[in-house]
């Protein structure tokens, strides 16, 4: 059911009682932006999604029902005609969120309605069909005081919450304000046209047949896995080969590009993307995928992986699929990216997020107009350190512009008790402490306050969002924002 904001008499904001978690003040919700809201429950899947859009709020199961990634990152987006069901029904998608894992999966982006929480597509594909569910499950909210709340139970029934001020003039107003108000928030809105939009036909069914096919139509191919190496307690190098007899898929379209491992496990398909630490070179020569790959205890595609048997096992793997368009580092599912390469490049890294990061860099060398280029990584202790030899190499390398360097460890005395054990030129580059506003200040000195900048940021859930907080506030206005989602 939906229900306005009351005021109560009490300037301290009250929880309304029976089953509700505060979500913070309804002024820091910035329009159009997600953010995750813990439940009580404490677990990574206890979260709801808040969105801010207009004079509404609407929280969803911070959850797709396709590969159980957050949703709150993705962009709102009124989707106009798209397929509306399993059985591929065309009709109105209305008011959605895009999953930020599926932006260039189910050709065209797997999308849910923020008011009922079903699932929408642009296309037609035998991946959508065949998805276990359709929709997440969507929550009440209500503003108290000006804090908002959203249920701890999803409802059944579709509502919205209408944000309403204290006089009484504006609980008065007309409905036909809340649509005046809206249609003056922009949004990305998906054209009739364009190889990306479903059929104007009105029931018309669009299928991409194959099941050994990924969205883009690319094959998969059941690659083996020739050999593990250890890199530390919890990282590893996978080495997946070529199958014998089997065509190369085509070169990667951008130097920034991943693959896709997909199995069923459960009796549920599930595929993640992993970026190389070995080059197309390397794959074309000698027949060789190498991926870097942190195992999770509850990670359910990792703890597959580390069941496999060197020399028995395979898995579907993907050809080279974009991450990035060079020369602006758009994301692909950007229509019409920018043929300019940012001034300054700001990358934020944690974990195997780092894998990414090597190749633009790498990038970078072959690129003019570009002026610098600051990476801050991100680890728990220096034994977590990843491709730090080939960040430096990167960095020595560089011939357009300059590349800053900055590796922290959040857990206290561990670069004291540890720290001989980095290499000696990386020692310079390296503080203890959190990935904080402070330090990012002073990391980004260099950058002027006019500058056309590119965020980049690649890490586990809540990464993206805490890191924006942390840019200097002179910058958050001029830079444009990715978030790669790597797990």
């Amino acid at each position: 059911m939906s229900s306005s904001a009351s005021s109560a008499s009490s300037s301290s904001p009250v929880a309304p009682a029976g089953g509700w978690v505060s979500a913070g003040r309804l002024s820091q919700l910035r329009q159009g932006e997600g953010r995750r809201v813990q439940l009580p429950g404490g677990g990574r899947k206890d979260a709801v999604a808040l969105f801010r859009h207009g004079a509404e709020l609407f929280a969803l199961e911070d959850r797709c029902c396709h590969a159980d990634k957050s949703i709150h990152g993705g962009d709102i987006e009124d989707l106009g005609q798209c397929v509306v069901n399993k059985d591929g029904d065309m009709g109105q998608g209305g008011l959605c969120v895009q999953c930020p894992r599926h932006q260039r999966k189910f050709a065209g982006g797997l999308y849910f309605n923020l008011r009922t929480g079903e699932a929408r597509t642009p296309e037609y594909t035998r991946k959508f069909r065949k998805m276990d569910t359709h929709h997440v499950r969507v929550h009440d909210t209500r503003v108290e005081n000006g804090e908002v709340f959203v249920s701890v139970r999803p409802r059944s029934r579709r509502s919205t919450q209408v944000i309403s001020d204290d006089s009484e003039d504006d609980r008065r107003r007309p409905k036909g304000f809340l649509n005046q108000l809206c249609s003056k928030i922009p949004l990305r809105t998906r054209g009739s046209a364009g190889p990306s939009s479903p059929s104007s036909a009105p029931n018309e069914k669009r299928l991409r047949e194959g099941d050994d096919e990924n969205d883009e139509g690319e094959k998969f191919l059941s690659a083996p896995l020739l050999e593990v190496e250890e890199v530390n307690h919890n990282c590893f190098i996978f080495h997946f080969g070529q199958p014998s007899g089997v065509p190369l898929p085509l070169p990667p379209a951008s130097p920034v590009w991943h693959v896709t491992l997909r199995a069923r496990i459960d009796g549920r398909l599930i595929d993640r993307d992993y970026t190389p630490v070995s080059s197309w070179d390397e794959w074309r020569d000698t027949s060789r995928v190498r991926l870097l790959i942190k195992i999770y205890p509850d990670g359910l595609m990792t703890q597959y992986l580390s069941k496999l048997r060197k020399g028995v096992s395979v898995i579907d793997m993907s050809g080279p699929v974009t991450t990035l368009q060079l020369p602006s580092f758009d994301s692909p599912g950007k229509a019409v990216p920018s043929p300019n390469t940012p001034s300054h490049l700001i990358l934020f890294a944690a974990g195997t997020g780092v894998v990414p990061m090597v190749q633009i860099l790498e990038s970078l060398q072959e690129l003019s107009g570009w002026s610098s280029a600051t990476l801050l990584c991100s680890y728990r202790q220096p034994a977590d350190l990843l491709c730090a030899q080939a960040l430096l190499e990167q960095a020595a390398a560089t011939r357009n512009g300059k590349i800053y360097l900055r590796f922290t460890f959040t857990t206290p005395g561990s670069l004291q008790q540890d720290g001989a054990m980095l290499p000696p030129p990386l020692q310079g580059f390296s503080s203890e402490g959190r990935a904080d506003r402070n330090l990012c200040e002073r990391l980004l000195s260099h950058v002027p306050n006019d500058a056309a900048l590119k965020v980049i940021v690649s890490g586990p859930d809540g990464f993206f969002e805490a890191m924006k907080e942390c840019l200097p506030p002179r910058l958050r206005s001029l830079a444009s924002c990715v978030n790669l989602d790597e797990e």
